[in-house]
């Protein structure tokens, strides 16, 4: 949770956003003493306070990167303005997979997939057990290179699938997502988005 800071009325705070979250923000008057969440009000830029624990309305961001953030508390108003975008991220396949190149252990290197005119990422590869995808972001270091990973159990082939975001770091290994098929072999994967397509050959 991160903390705003005050101006009269005016709240600011610069921080990180994922376009594969939500957020909302939290009102306190002294420890411990939440009010309730600011949620989205009617009309553009409005908020209003949440009436309900299961009000739908969070914020969210198209683009993934530094914002500036703005609540007015008097004028019921906020903006969530873009201050720098993150790199394009590259994808890899990690997990019991290997290349003819490459024939390593489970889970041991993080192979390379192309990127097409499409804007679709592909690999050839061997699968032989679970595997995920993650994403390397050019100009981090450590960890937070690894930002997001791609995985849900499955058991189909030869179809398209549509995985789950697991966020947060490469470390951080989310519960069992996984992707499982039914059945071992070499496959074409192409990653479109979310979207897997999964060819046996």
């Amino acid at each position: 949770m991160l903390a705003f800071t005050k101006d009269g009325n005016v709240f600011t705070l610069t921080a990180h956003l994922n376009n594969t979250g939500i957020v909302r923000f939290l009102c306190q008057k002294e420890p411990n003493a939440w009010y309730p969440a600011l949620v989205k009000g009617d009309g553009e830029g409005k908020i209003k306070y949440a009436t309900n624990a299961t009000d739908p309305e969070h914020f969210s961001v198209e683009v993934s990167g530094t914002y500036l953030i703005t609540v007015d508390i008097a004028a019921r108003t906020y903006s969530i303005v873009l201050q720098s975008a993150d790199a394009e991220p590259d994808w890899y396949v990690i997990g019991d997979v290997y290349t003819e190149d490459s024939e390593a252990e489970a889970w041991a290197i993080d192979y390379p997939m192309t990127k097409g005119d499409d804007g679709k990422w592909s690999i050839t590869i061997n699968v032989r057990g679970a595997f995920k995808f993650r994403a390397y972001v050019p100009g981090t270091t450590g960890d937070a290179c690894w930002a997001t990973q791609l995985g849900m159990w499955a058991s189909d082939t030869n179809e398209v699938i549509d995985i789950a975001n697991t966020y947060g770091l490469a470390n951080n290994n989310q519960g069992n997502k996984d992707i499982l098929f039914a059945e071992t072999g070499q496959y074409t994967l192409v990653l479109d988005g979310s979207v897997l397509t999964a060819t046996k050959l």
